[in-house]
């Protein structure tokens, strides 16, 4: 296999390493996200080693046509990663809103009906 090749290949795993996190996203498996993460943080290690002569053009469609999806497919899981944290932020601090009036709720109040749950 010619070093070019080669090349081809890996960004070909590396676009397939971003669509599997965007499809563990599908399945909320957060930590399936964050495991394919580390494996794309390898598999790039790896790329930076690779020698590409690029002077193939059909070759260098090709690479082209890898990045492409990489970075669309990066792009999507990107947003989609940044509008997860926002909701978990917006829910956090509806929990944080709630929590004094639980704990007031939990300690009862004087004259208010208590049951005695032990767990």
């Amino acid at each position: 296999m010619t070093p070019d090749r080669r090349v081809v290949e890996a960004w070909a795993r590396y676009a397939a390493l971003v669509t599997s996190q965007l499809e563990a996203l599908d399945r909320d498996e957060i930590e399936t996200v964050g495991l394919i993460g580390t494996q794309r943080d390898q598999l790039a290690a790896e790329i930076d080693r690779l020698e590409f002569d690029g002077t193939d053009p059909a070759t260098l469609e090709e690479v082209r046509r890898q990045l492409a999806t990489c970075i669309d497919a990066d792009a999507l899981l990107r947003e989609r990663l940044e509008l997860l944290r926002r909701e978990n932020v917006v829910d956090t601090r509806r929990v944080d809103r709630w929590r004094g009036a639980l704990r007031t709720y939990s300690r009862g109040h004087p004259g208010a009906a208590a049951i005695d749950v032990k767990f």
